[in-house]
């Protein structure tokens, strides 16, 4: 039977009275459908959307700076970005946008761009 035929939610222990789900349910449930934590995925996304719009400043000659970058895509602070994407990348911001540009190794990036 499906879910709204039983009443049942795809969230375990879910109320099926239509209210959300509390947090760290939310959070418990992202964790055991990707392995990750919910706020792993949220630095991962942050990062992704900092990379599409230090690309575009790039392409477009535009004048380049990370502080400004770090608070426009969401990270608290210009030390999080760095641990967040040394984390991701295995490279602080600057080596990984050096590399990006002058890396032949880092093609895959430019073609994902």
């Amino acid at each position: 039977a499906s879910s709204a035929a039983t009443g049942s939610s795809a969230w375990p222990c879910a109320p099926t009275n239509g209210a959300t789900p509390p947090a760290r349910q939310a959070e418990r449930h992202v964790r055991s459908l990707s392995g990750r934590s919910l706020r792993q995925w949220q630095a991962l996304v942050h990062t992704k959307v900092m990379f599409f719009a230090a690309h575009d400043r790039y392409e477009n000659d535009q004048p380049f700076d990370w502080t400004t970058l770090t608070l426009d895509e969401g990270f608290a602070d210009q030390a999080r970005m760095r641990r967040v994407t040394k984390e991701i990348c295995g490279y602080p911001p600057t080596e990984f946008a050096q590399r990006y540009v002058e890396d032949e190794s880092f093609r895959i990036y430019r073609l994902w761009i």
